[in-house]
C-alpha cells in the first residue's frame, strides 16, 4: 500500500519539475544560459558594523533612524544614477551627431 502511495505522490512533483526546467534558456550543450547583467549592488553588510557591539536587537527608535538613513542613502543614490544616466544620453546623442543643425 505505501508503494503506490509514493508513486502517486511523486508524479506531481516529476510534473512540476519538468515544467520549470523548460523555462530555462540553455546553451547549445544542454547547460544553463546565465548570460546577461545582474545587479549585485547591496545594502548588507560583510561585517557587522561596529556600532551595534552586542546588541542583537534594534530599539524602535534605533530601527526607525536606520531606516531613514538608508532611505536617504538610496534616493542620493538614485540621484547620482540619473545624472550618470543623462550624462551618458547627451554623450551617445552627441556622438550620434544630435542636437547640431544642419542648417
Amino acid at each position: 500500500m505505501e508503494a503506490p502511495l509514493k508513486a502517486i505522490l511523486a508524479i506531481p512533483l516529476i510534473l512540476l519539475a519538468s515544467s520549470v526546467s523548460a523555462d530555462i534558456l540553455r546553451k547549445a550543450d544542454g547547460r544553463p544560459d546565465l548570460s546577461g547583467t545582474y545587479g549585485i549592488a547591496t545594502l548588507t553588510p560583510l561585517e557587522r558594523p561596529e556600532a551595534y557591539g552586542d546588541n542583537l536587537l534594534l530599539a524602535p527608535e534605533g530601527a526607525e533612524k536606520l531606516v531613514s538613513e538608508t532611505q536617504a542613502f538610496i534616493a542620493e543614490d538614485a540621484k547620482v544614477g540619473d545624472i550618470m544616466r543623462g550624462a551618458r544620453l547627451l554623450e551617445a546623442d552627441a556622438a550620434a551627431g544630435g542636437g547640431q543643425s544642419s542648417d
